[in-house]
């Protein structure tokens, strides 16, 4: 099954403390390359909220943007001194007259004066069971939807090439048509100059010497390994594409091999219809190459 290397996902969590809101998307990598993006104070999760990604990606820059809204002190906490506290009322009136502070005196001005009464201490958001569970439900949904977009494409993009495969086809039955009547068009004209030749005076040649070089030159001409291996390369691309694991290194393997083929069959023919078969298998072949870049 064909995956696409981008992808995007995305999934909102809302509760009574935070919204929490996962965006997923990727593009095109040689390895697997996950970044979590989010508030520091998610830090202690980021190992876990990879694995999450890591599960069903292989290749890909990944990036994960966690954006948290809270509805409250979600993260932080109070802490009270009440015995500092406790000290400051016993000794108010006292504190004021010596002070010379007006008498209307608020709690507000007192913790003006003294801030260690009151102190603001970030919470541990590990032992928040609710935030933890929230975080990692967000990012496997968001982590699903992505997923499923990298399937769509990678569907889409196996049946183009399909299609692309089967026009190679087609155009390698074209050429071995083309390609006999070349090769036996050579060897006539062949024959016909070695005719002349024996018909002048004094020509001697090695007959075994002769079949040997009309043999070689045969094989020169000949693309008949080149359409075998072409065939061959098409047939486990097709199986490629059918399996389960997606594969996309080593479809652009293929795609080098088929291209190597395909010029080695052009530098071999001198024929006006093969050159031209040539370039639009190469066209093709160039535009499966652009698609596999994209596959995992």
């Amino acid at each position: 099954m064909i995956k696409s290397m981008t992808g995007f996902g995305t999934h909102t969590i809302i509760n009574d403390e935070f919204d929490i809101k996962v965006d997923i998307k990727s593009v095109n990598n040689r390895y697997l390359d996950v970044q979590i993006k989010g508030p520091k104070s998610l830090l202690f999760l980021d190992d876990d909220l990879k694995k999450i990604i890591t599960s069903s990606t292989k290749r890909g820059k990944v990036d994960v943007f966690i954006d948290i809204k809270s509805k409250g002190n979600y993260d932080m906490n109070l802490e009270i001194d009440y015995i500092l506290l406790d000290l400051y009322k016993n000794n108010l009136n006292n504190l004021i007259e010596y002070l010379e502070i007006d008498k209307n005196f608020q709690i507000f001005d007192l913790l003006s004066y003294d801030k260690d009464i009151l102190n603001s201490k970030r919470i541990d958001l590990s032992e928040n069971e609710l935030f933890v569970a929230s975080c990692i439900e967000c990012v496997t949904k968001a982590s699903s939807n992505f997923l499923e977009m990298k399937l769509q494409e990678g569907y889409n993009i196996e049946h183009d090439l399909n299609i692309k495969l089967e026009e190679l086809s087609i155009i390698i039955k074209e050429i071995e048509l083309v390609a006999k009547d070349v090769v036996n068009a050579n060897v006539n004209s062949l024959k016909e100059r070695i005719s002349e030749i024996l018909t002048q005076e004094d020509v001697k040649l090695d007959e075994d010497r002769l079949i040997n070089e009309i043999v070689f030159y045969t094989d020169k001409l000949s693309i008949d390994e080149e359409i075998v291996r072409l065939k061959s390369h098409i047939d486990l691309f097709k199986k490629i594409l059918a399996d389960e694991i997606s594969s996309g290194k080593k479809l652009d393997f293929l795609i080098q091999e088929m291209n190597r083929e395909t010029n080695t069959i052009g530098s071999k023919s001198a024929s006006i219809d093969i050159t031209n078969f040539i370039i639009e298998m190469k066209s093709i072949i160039e535009k499966m190459r652009e698609q596999v870049q994209n596959i995992e």
